[in-house]
């Protein structure tokens, strides 16, 4: 986390609440309900428990599921647009809070994280205990958490396809996501490419049927929602490595995506801004 703030000044290029994605905006309810259990434990004595609360929410919410999730913001968009600012935000934010509440448990190496980190203001122990009253811990609970429930389900699938030997990495996948819920159909259809973004894959297909859910042959999710893997369209980006029907088109760059031919002509601009300034 540390090492994904290197160019990020808080000050000027920290993403208001209302520019994250769900999936930023879930790991920061996520951080929320670690921050309430934790205190609440350090304040009947409990340090077991606050230690728990600390190690799960690292251990499963970020290491497990976001940290995974954000690496194609992190790693392969223009340095200075507004996804990859926006991870970077949830990230300073979480190592903000996290500091702070391990202190009395990590005192040397709490302290050692918070005067790394940009605009550190000096040691951690100098600092008030966060309240959750920031802007982006408004609660302990996001919708996203529907979505994330079918991450098992999904991750069975396409470990199945990549024993089969149809494909190596999640993104060389593409799913498709057959619901006869009404409800699941629209809350999915809403998320949107962010979709990819969650479940790891290059692309994902949403199917409204009629009647019961198909299930022969299909890796059943609770009846109401069937997972199909397929290998994803197009041809893999050098780059990023996800498949898309985009690869090959543009001259200058044949061999990438539509969305890292945009990020190189940021890169382009950030450098010849830099060397301006």
């Amino acid at each position: 986390m540390l090492s994904n703030l290197y160019d990020f000044t808080p000050e000027t290029e920290r993403v208001s609440f209302e520019e994250l994605r769900e999936v930023d905006k879930w790991i920061l309810a996520r951080m929320r309900k670690c921050l309430d259990t934790a205190t609440a434990a350090y304040e009947g004595f409990e340090f077991h428990r606050a230690y728990k609360a600390v190690y799960d929410f690292c251990n499963e919410d970020l290491s497990m599921y976001y940290l995974d999730m954000v690496k194609g913001r992190l790693y392969t968009f223009a340095p200075d647009s507004r996804p990859r600012r926006a991870a970077q935000t949830v990230i300073y934010e979480i190592l903000d809070v996290l500091t702070r509440i391990s202190a009395p448990i990590l005192a040397f190496t709490a302290d050692e994280i918070r005067r790394s980190m940009p605009s550190a203001g000096g040691s951690v122990h100098s600092l008030e205990w966060p309240d959750g009253r920031s802007e982006y811990l408004r609660n302990d609970s996001h919708p996203l958490e529907q979505a994330m429930e079918l991450i098992p389900d999904i991750a069975k699938a396409l470990e199945d396809k990549r024993v089969s030997g149809m494909i190596g990495s999640s993104f060389d996948a593409k799913i498709k996501l057959l619901t006869n819920d009404e409800n699941r159909y629209k809350y999915l259809t809403g998320l949107g490419a962010q979709l990819n973004e969650i479940y790891k894959v290059s692309q994902v297909e949403l199917v409204r049927t009629r009647g019961s859910a198909p299930a022969s042959g299909k890796q059943g999710c609770g009846g109401e929602l069937t997972v199909e893997v397929f290998k994803g369209d197009g041809v893999k980006c050098v780059r990023c490595w996800n498949y898309s029907p985009a690869v090959g088109i543009n001259a200058e760059h044949p061999l990438l995506c539509e969305n890292c031919v945009n990020a190189i002509g940021g890169i382009r601009v950030e450098k010849e801004k830099n060397a301006q300034g």
